[in-house]
This record gives C-alpha cells, structure tokens and sequence, in this order.
C-alpha cells in the first residue's frame, strides 16, 4: 500500500519533471528582491532595445539557475522589474545582472600605442571620428595587486567598432596560467563577424586593437596576425569575474546602460 507522503512525493516529482521547479521552489522559499531597473540608451529603437533587456536579463538568470522573472513595467516605458526569489550574493548579483557588459573592439589611433596622463590631454590629439576612452594598465602593476586597482591613463580609438558584441556565438572563461588572477574570455564570432574581423586584421597587421567593455578599454593588444573566428579577451580576471562576464557576454549585446533605480525585499 502507497502512503500519502509517497504519493505526495510522487506528485511533486511528476510536478518538477513538468517543468514547474521554480515553481515549487516559490512555494517552499518565501521571500525575496525585487529591483526596478532603468535602461538608459541614446539609440532610436528604445523599445526594442528595452525588450531586449527584458530577454537577456533573463536569460542571465537562467543561465546561472536563479529563480527570477523579469517584466516591463506599466506606465514606464524605459523600466524592467527584475523579481529575485530567495537570498544571494546581492551585490555580485547586481554586478553580474546589471551590468551591460557592452562589448566593443576598437581601433587604436595611430601607428604606436600611446597614453596620456589626463582626458583633456588626450581630447586635443582626438579628431571627430576618434574618441577618449579611460584604460588600465595592468601590466604597471605587481601580480598581486592587478584587477583591484590599475594604473589609469587615457587612450584615443576610433569610434566606429571593428566588431561588437552582436556578433559573438560563444564565450568562455578560462585560466590561462593557473593563477587566481589569470583568467580570460574566449570567444567565438558568427559568420559574417568572423569575415569581417578576418579583413580588418589581415588589412591591419602591427595595429593595436582596444577591447572596450563599457567604454572602459580593458586592453589594447597588437595584432600580430590575420584572426578569423576566434579572440581572447585579456584582463587579468578573477575565476568568477571572468566565469560572469562570459554568461553575461553570451547572454546576448545590449547597446544601452542598465541603472538600478529601486531594490525592494518581499515576503
């Protein structure tokens, strides 16, 4: 003879198989945050763009097996709601889902790679096709200290991206020495990406390309040979900064700023 606890557990199991655990997890982990989230961007298509951040917050939510629900808010037509169920790690939750993580590859101006001291240095060799962008040198720094603080200067690319974001298929996080502060992303471009990086790098040979993340450069290695497909992202990351960056880069390109304008518990 079957128990009622068996057949209850029966049922729950059927009731997860369905495809309805975050469900259950709602009715058994009460309590939460709910965040309302302004995108912020100057692009013409603000509509599509804030339903493209409803869908790639999502999908970071999902990707890292949170239980959360994102939506539009009514009568705010710049503003998501992000429901969180349960506690975390709020402020690397914040970071990781909060963060647009706009990916740009940009020329760097000129023949040689220079710095400068200040923006306002910078902005007078800057023509109106160049633009200033802040830039950590990571390699000025003792190992121990690099990805906490950087020494900062300036650098001059141009604004017009070889590449973006939108073209990435896949990236990922990986150690390329075996330190806690030696991890990068290694991503992969679709098709038309690949071809476009292919004839830019092989017209480009001994030029230094920035690897903009938020109109930050975070390097600016020389290409050295003509690259198709495949590219590495170089900072000097942290086994879970970089593991977030790769799920957020993954997640899909939004060309816009994400701004938490309310963070809220619920019972």
């Amino acid at each position: 003879m079957i128990s009622t606890n068996s057949k209850l557990l029966a049922l729950l199991l059927l009731f997860c198989a369905a495809g309805s655990c975050k469900t259950f997890s709602r009715m058994t982990n009460k309590g939460g945050t709910v965040y309302t989230i302004e995108i912020q961007t100057d692009e013409p298509n603000k509509e599509e763009i804030v339903e493209r951040a409803v869908k790639i917050t999502q999908s970071r939510i999902d990707a890292v097996g949170l239980d959360g629900e994102v939506s539009r808010v009514p009568d705010s037509p710049n503003q998501i709601a992000v429901k969180l169920y349960g506690a975390q790690d709020a402020e690397r939750i914040k970071k990781f889902l909060f963060t647009a993580n706009k990916l740009e590859l940009k020329k760097v101006a000129g023949s040689a790679f220079q710095t400068y001291p200040t923006k306002e240095a910078a902005e007078i060799s800057a023509t109106k096709d160049q633009e200033v962008l802040p830039y950590k040198d990571q390699e000025a720094l003792p190992y121990s200290e690099r990805n906490e603080a950087a020494a900062q200067s300036f650098i001059i690319v141009e604004k017009q991206p070889v590449i973006t974001g939108a073209e990435l298929r896949t990236a990922n996080a990986y150690s390329s020495g075996g330190k806690a502060n030696d991890y990068q992303i290694q991503f992969t471009l679709r098709p038309e990406g690949a071809a476009k990086f292919g004839d830019w790098t092989g017209k480009n040979i001994g030029s230094y390309l920035a690897i903009v993340l938020d109109k930050k450069a975070i390097s600016a290695p020389v290409i050295r040979g003509q690259i198709f497909d495949t590219g590495t992202i170089e900072g000097r990351f942290t086994k879970s900064s970089a593991e977030d960056l790769a799920i957020s880069l993954q997640s899909g390109y939004l060309n816009a700023t994400m701004k938490v304008l309310e963070e809220k518990p619920f019972e």
